[in-house]
């Protein structure tokens, strides 16, 4: 992935984590999807998948949708990297989750099998979508859209969510799905030529960044880096919206559209952090 003309040839991605553990109703395995700045058609064909496998497993087998923007292995969906990304796993509170307890003999068989399974329709739907199978499975996307999308609190996140689900079904320009599949459903949350939100600021300070996915400021002393984390979920989204393109005012009032809160400190802080830790330059 750090090859330009090899990353611009990959569609989506799947990162697949700690898929091994028993699934149990009370700790289903997870599909979390996001950032909303990198929206994907994607998103909807491995939730319906895994709809029809926790349907076919009979009680067995147990997943959720949860919106979460990446900050580990699923990165990739960074739009500086431009692959919209998926992490199927359930993550730290998995059994052996990365300690010497990780192997083979602790992994239950039939969540192997449903992850994989999941793992592999998603991967064969992604690589078949065209205008019949786009056509087929544009409503039940839309329901999955309206019910996991959609719901927000307060007006900017609400308009934003709505920009989100439209960039979803428009996502299927890049299958070469014609237009009339997806966009009378695409036009119902907003116009093909809408911004994320109304009103957003061209003026004031840009950042542009020399890197993709989430930053450690590694470089910077102790002391210095103490207040960023790379595991902050505001921290992310905000940088992932600095494409290079948009003010810091701007990006500030996308961050706490999208996740409702700022980096500790807010936006300049961090702006000034990855100046200091050579991430980034003033544009």
């Amino acid at each position: 992935m750090q090859r330009d003309k090899h990353r611009r040839r990959a569609i989506v991605g799947l990162n697949v984590d700690s898929v091994g553990d028993v699934s149990e109703p009370h700790r289903p395995f997870r599909l979390f999807y996001g950032p909303l700045s990198a929206p994907t058609f994607a998103w909807a064909v491995a939730a319906m998948v895994g709809d029809l496998l926790r349907e076919g497993g009979r009680g067995a087998y147990h997943l959720e949708s949860l919106y979460q923007p990446p900050v580990a292995d699923d990165m990739i969906a960074d739009p500086n990297c431009g692959t919209p990304t998926l992490w199927l796993g359930r993550g730290k509170d998995s059994v052996g989750y990365h300690s010497s307890r990780d192997t083979p003999a602790i992994c239950d068989g039939a969540s192997l099998r449903a992850n994989c399974l999941l793992a592999a329709a998603w991967a064969y739907a992604c690589a078949s979508l065209d205008d019949r199978l786009a056509r087929g499975v544009v409503a039940p996307a839309v329901r999955w859209i309206d019910e996991h999308i959609l719901p927000a609190a307060g007006e900017d996140a609400l308009r934003l969510r709505r920009w989100a689900a439209g960039r979803m079904l428009r996502d299927l320009g890049r299958w070469d799905v014609p237009s009339a599949a997806y966009e009378p459903q695409a036009s119902r949350y907003c116009p093909a030529d809408a911004g994320p939100l109304d009103g957003l600021t061209d003026s004031g300070p840009r950042l542009v960044r020399r890197t993709w996915g989430t930053s450690t400021f590694e470089t910077l002393p102790p002391e210095r880096s103490r207040q960023f984390s790379r595991w902050s979920l505001p921290q992310a989204v905000a940088l992932y919206w600095n494409h290079g393109r948009l003010p810091l005012a701007a990006v500030e009032r996308l961050t706490l559209a999208e996740c409702g809160s700022l980096p500790e400190g807010g936006i300049m802080p961090l702006a000034e952090a990855c100046i200091e830790a050579r991430l980034a330059d003033w544009a």
